[in-house]
């Protein structure tokens, strides 16, 4: 099940063209709606700045484990982090241009970090303790390794369950 659910998301998210501007308009509604030190165009800006230029912001972004889902998920991922931390620009620029793919999933990933890192940004310049500004960060969009047990089996089957769920519910309390 999960091997035909990372396959259909890929060919509907990372993989798709189409969907990255349809997702970074839902990304900055869903912050404009949803965070708690507002959000404005101007804001998403500054967030795309950041994640392409992976500036002091980012790398305070990933250590403040406002790109992970939590504690666990924070731990299963320090190799991941460690590595993007140390990765110098000049390497990651010609994996990236050696291999398309990666340079459309460098997009997507780009666009989808742009609300979050402003989040993130705008929460630090408020004078927010870092990790009350992961926290806003990581609920002022999906989070979408937030889910329980059951929903994480059922997301293998049902694909973009939890992303709905959490979509709706957002909205519904904000």
């Amino acid at each position: 099940a999960a091997l035909g659910s990372r396959a259909l998301r890929a060919g509907a998210t990372s993989l798709n063209l189409a969907f990255l501007p349809s997702n970074a308009i839902r990304d900055a509604q869903t912050a404009t709606l949803v965070s708690k030190v507002g959000f404005t165009p101007f804001d998403w800006l500054k967030g795309f700045s950041e994640a392409i230029t992976r500036g002091d912001d980012y790398k305070k972004f990933l250590e403040s484990g406002a790109s992970f889902s939590g504690f666990f998920e924070q731990n299963k991922n320090l190799a991941t982090t460690v590595k993007k931390l140390s990765e110098s620009k000049r390497s990651k620029l010609i994996k990236t241009i050696i291999n398309p793919v990666e340079l459309l999933r460098i997009a997507g990933e780009t666009v989808e970090l742009a609300p979050r890192l402003g989040v993130f940004k705008k929460s630090i310049a408020k004078g927010l303790p870092t990790a009350e500004a992961a926290f806003n960060t990581r609920n002022a969009t999906v989070d979408f390794a937030k889910a329980g047990s059951t929903i994480k089996v059922a997301n293998l089957w049902i694909p973009f369950l939890n992303a709905r769920i959490q979509g709706t519910w957002n909205s519904l309390e904000a």
